[in-house]
């Protein structure tokens, strides 16, 4: 039986959607695949989770001027794949021209909900998504969004909820406690510090449960930029709210799964998102959780009063409530069902 090479392409830095197509990739059976990923950017952070019996590419760029689109079609002419595939917004318009310029076979996993976009890469989308072989949206409301705003015909879009890698996540989470201190009720969230992910909601609800819990202490694991005027504002909300001592910003850590296997309860105040994969994590761990119900989705996750509590997206009330109430929460099991790795064979199959 002649194995399938597949090229999967995926931003070097380190974020959901990367961590995501890594996973997709260690999940296709190397007897029936030949996997091969090509990391493209700056840094090599994606290579903690790579694992060595995958052969692996590095595309150094900084900027946009890169003439990235003529090197992703070197790639794709050197390696020959049958397909190529890209999970991110900023590659997957160029992994799009490139394969077809290349006569190759392309999938697409849509890394966001399209009508969040900003206008640039919405038009990008736009103009190239409708040339996909197979577009993989990662819930129902999204793969409707796809036909609907982008014109993709439904049958070339298929819904894979993202999956687990149990293994790693199981390997990691063992490790010793990371937080400094004891006797504390830890709050956690794992996100880039970004507008929409909500820290700000988080950390207004946290000085509300601080007076009822005055132990507490609120971590936020996950890459910023001390520059950037969002994580100023958000330095400004701590101070004001005199919250310094029990507010942290710990940056990023290849291994977020210890912060939150050790924790009381996870936070995600997020405005929008894709499909949570943190939040998905968190719940597979044990961890009671208080999310945002900005999607759908998200009360087929966490289901009120069994595995956390749900609020309406910037009700700072609401989730402060959840937060207090969150933490009685014990012994649940994880309600969301992720893809199996047979439903992912059968799509690069059968393209």
């Amino acid at each position: 039986m002649t194995r399938r090479k597949i090229l999967f392409f995926v931003p070097s830095a380190v974020g959901g959607a990367e961590r995501m197509t890594v996973t997709i990739a260690k999940m296709l059976p190397p007897d029936r695949f030949d996997v091969c990923i090509v990391a493209i950017g700056a840094t090599k952070r994606i290579f903690d989770f790579i694992p060595d019996n995958i052969i692996s590419k590095f595309i150094f760029i900084q900027n946009k001027f890169s003439f990235l689109t003529l090197r992703i079609l070197w790639q794709i002419i050197r390696e020959r794949p049958d397909v190529a595939f890209s999970s991110s917004v900023m590659l997957s318009p160029r992994v799009i021209i490139a394969s077809r310029l290349a006569g190759k076979k392309v999938i697409v996993r849509s890394s966001g909900m399209v009508g969040y976009y900003s206008k640039g890469d919405f038009l990008k989308v736009w103009l190239t998504y409708p040339m996909v072989t197979l577009l993989i949206a990662q819930q129902e409301d999204m793969r409707q969004e796809l036909a609907k705003l982008l014109k993709v015909p439904l049958e070339r879009i298929v819904t894979l909820n993202n999956p687990l890698d149990l293994i790693t996540i199981d390997s990691k989470k063992s490790a010793s406690s990371p937080y400094e201190e004891e006797g504390c009720l830890r709050y956690v969230n794992v996100s880039r510090v970004q507008t929409v992910k909500g820290h700000d909601i988080a950390i207004k609800a946290f000085a509300k449960v601080k007076k009822d819990i005055p132990h507490a202490h609120l971590y936020f694991v996950g890459r910023f930029t001390p520059e950037d005027q969002y994580y100023r504002q958000l330095v400004e909300l701590v101070h004001s709210l005199q919250l310094q001592s029990s507010v942290h910003f710990v940056g990023y850590d290849s291994n977020p799964y210890r912060w939150v296997s050790h924790a009381d309860c996870f936070v995600f105040p997020s405005r929008h998102e894709g499909l949570p994969n943190a939040l998905i994590e968190a719940s597979y761990l044990g961890v009671p959780c208080v999310a945002t119900r900005c999607l759908n989705i998200i009360t087929d996750i966490v289901r009120d009063g069994y595995n956390g509590y749900t609020t309406e997206v910037d009700d700072v009330d609401g989730f402060a409530r959840g937060m207090l109430h969150a933490i009685a929460l014990k012994d649940f099991k994880m309600l969301y069902r992720p893809s199996s790795t047979e439903e992912f064979v059968k799509v690069f199959e059968q393209i």
